[in-house]
């Protein structure tokens, strides 16, 4: 199995743990090589249910399974199935997945229930009680209280899915480009 870390663009971590998310840097989590992508995993990629409309470049190293309903929202995006883009966007990812699931989660941080879906969410670093994250038909929120440097992470050691009709609500100088999923296995 391979871990993943998934930065979400919408379509779709001793200081203390509050003063690490706080101080870190964009460097900490750069990922330049993964720009282009709204999705990219180790092993494989599926799009369930209804159609998925997609903002990026879908790509998956080692693996190249893409399946499901899906459409790109722009001629520019396609499916990267182990090429030099999904490779080097894999590697980064590695690295910054054994990162993100170092570190340490912040008090009063950890999710007992598996289902994020209709919950606000201010910067740090969340971990799953159950190993699972799952958001059903509903939004959750994001809330960086006015600092664009605001990091969300979002630790599990198995699964992330997400069900038709989700969103993911930016408030406040929230950015997509900060909101990092860190995978175990999947």
């Amino acid at each position: 199995m391979y871990a993943f870390l998934l930065s979400i663009a919408l379509v779709i971590v001793s200081a203390s743990a509050a003063d690490v998310i706080l101080s870190a840097s964009a460097a900490d989590f750069n990922i330049t090589e993964c720009a282009e992508f709204a999705v990219n995993a180790g092993t494989s990629v599926n799009f369930d249910g209804d159609v998925t409309k997609i903002s990026g470049l879908v790509g998956v190293s080692p693996g190249t399974a893409i399946q499901g309903n899906y459409e790109f929202t722009d001629s520019r995006y396609d499916i990267q199935e182990n090429t030099q883009k999904a490779k080097d966007c894999a590697a980064t990812t590695r690295t910054l997945v054994n990162k993100a699931l170092n570190l340490p989660c912040q008090a009063n941080h950890t999710i007992q229930g598996n289902d994020l879906a209709g919950k606000l969410f201010t910067p740090g670093v969340y971990c799953s009680a159950t190993g699972v994250f799952t958001f059903s038909a509903a939004s959750i929120r994001l809330d960086a209280r006015g600092d664009p440097n605001a990091k969300f992470i979002f630790r599990t050691e198995t699964t992330l899915t997400t069900s038709t009709a989700t969103s993911i609500e930016l408030l406040n100088s929230a950015k997509a480009s900060n909101v990092f999923w860190a995978i175990g296995t999947s």
